[in-house]
């Protein structure tokens, strides 16, 4: 899609993307409104489009001549939530009724939502810059954006002011209890997101160490860090299993936001479940296992180890640490897992557990 704002030189990109992800969310609903099976060509996608619009009360025209997509809509279940049905009858099986609920909420927009930085403003002071924002009680660090605006050339950003991060990933990321002065590691990075979050909540004081296989997410981290002021990050390569072993014994608290399907903000990337498959989703299961294997020992003994996964499924979370506390029973120990749920909270979805290394 950015090339294609590129190529046309679209300045206002909001609706755009708005549309395209909406559609996306109900893709298989849409198709099955018309009763037919997806299909990729121009004419078809204009169909689709026009579908989206008549239920979205876009063409308010048409509204009170034709209601039939509206009652063809309210009459289907299953597709209505418009998941692949592999995906549906996997969740199903994991957590009953309440699967429904989360997917129900995975086809709502995302809400804008800022983590303020507070090694440079606090969150009254960073709520001045914008004309309407709100709180989240339970992030003390976010601000909820109801201004439509370019956030990336905004005064507020440029400075390093603001990231953009959902509250239950900065809740998730809290959950670490980071002191300062402490050796971190945040073993799977990525462009830093909660590497960021981690030096604030330290206060910028210790060490953080980023670790990711990427160059290029390590590339755009330490940007990050550099506009946020995050002194305390180290970006450092994954080029073999000899980065993870020089690191065993080393740190106090340590991070593993392992990869998974992301079915858990799925709504900011509703593409997402077109492109999961049940064999992708069993290599993330087990890339999942072979992180918590390898890269546990990172942690000093009595230290704490942060598992977390931005999904829904209980095979990624609840499942994969029970599996690694019975095989490891005498060198960890589970002090706290909890569920960040779309349904409840409002929010992404995620699964955090807190352990605890013994010996």
């Amino acid at each position: 899609m950015a090339a294609v704002f590129k190529q046309y030189r679209v300045k206002d990109k909001e609706p755009v993307v708005h549309a395209a992800h909406a559609v996306l969310r109900q893709w298989r609903f849409l198709w099955a409104c018309r009763e037919q099976e997806p299909a990729m060509n121009p004419a078809s996608l204009q169909n689709v489009l026009e579908t989206w619009e008549k239920l979205q009360g876009l063409t308010a025209a048409e509204q009170d001549e034709d209601r039939s997509l509206q009652r063809k809509a309210a009459s289907l279940d299953q597709v209505a939530l418009s998941v692949p049905a592999w995906l549906y009858d996997l969740g199903f099986a994991e957590s009953g009724e309440n699967w429904r609920n989360e997917l129900a909420a995975m086809n709502q927009p995302a809400e804008r939502v800022l983590r303020v930085n507070t090694l440079k403003i606090d969150r009254t002071r960073c709520a001045e810059y914008f004309n309407r924002t709100s709180i989240i009680p339970w992030a003390p660090d976010a601000l909820c954006l109801h201004d439509t605006i370019d956030l990336y050339a905004t005064k507020a950003f440029r400075q390093g002011l603001v990231e953009v991060q959902d509250p239950a990933s900065q809740a998730v990321t809290a959950l670490l209890q980071v002191e300062p002065g402490q050796r971190v590691v945040d073993a799977c990075a990525g462009a830093g997101g909660k590497s960021l979050y981690l030096a604030a909540l330290m206060q910028n004081r210790g060490r953080i160490i980023a670790l990711d296989p990427s160059f290029a997410r390590l590339a755009e981290l330490r940007r990050r860090a550099r506009r946020a002021g995050a002194f305390i990050i180290e970006a450092r390569p994954i080029e073999s299993m000899k980065t993870i072993k020089r690191l065993v014994d080393s740190a106090d608290r340590l991070l593993l936001d392992v990869p998974c399907s992301g079915t858990g903000v799925l709504r900011r990337n509703p593409d997402l479940r077109w492109r999961l498959t049940p064999a992708m989703l069993d290599q993330l299961i087990a890339k999942q296992q072979q992180i918590l294997h390898h890269y546990s020992r990172m942690t000093k003994p009595g230290g704490l180890i942060l598992y977390a996964a931005c999904s829904l499924l209980k095979a990624e979370g609840e499942m994969q640490i029970s599996r690694f506390l019975e095989s490891h029973a005498d060198a960890f120990s589970l002090l706290k897992e909890k569920r960040f749920s779309p349904s409840r909270d409002g929010f992404d979805g995620f699964y955090a557990a807190v352990l605890q290394r013994l010996v």
